[in-house]
């Protein structure tokens, strides 16, 4: 792929992301607001927690080999 094709990509699976949710709008429309914001976020946290943590490992492990 070309440096080119990656950001494409992301953008083209964003825009399907969101226009696929345009579907559902009418099964959320009793979504609690605030607790579903406060589990995203939390979800969130979590996933980069995971990944600072998994690049921290991967770092000490280049380190370690030098």
């Amino acid at each position: 792929m070309s440096s080119s094709t990656v950001p494409a990509a992301g953008a083209a699976v964003a825009m399907l992301l969101v226009g696929t949710s345009t579907a559902v709008s009418a099964t959320i429309a009793d979504y609690p607001v605030l607790s579903g914001q406060a589990l995203r976020y939390a979800l969130a946290a979590a996933i980069l927690l995971a990944v600072v943590r998994h690049r921290r490992l991967q770092a000490a492990v280049a380190k370690a080999r030098l």
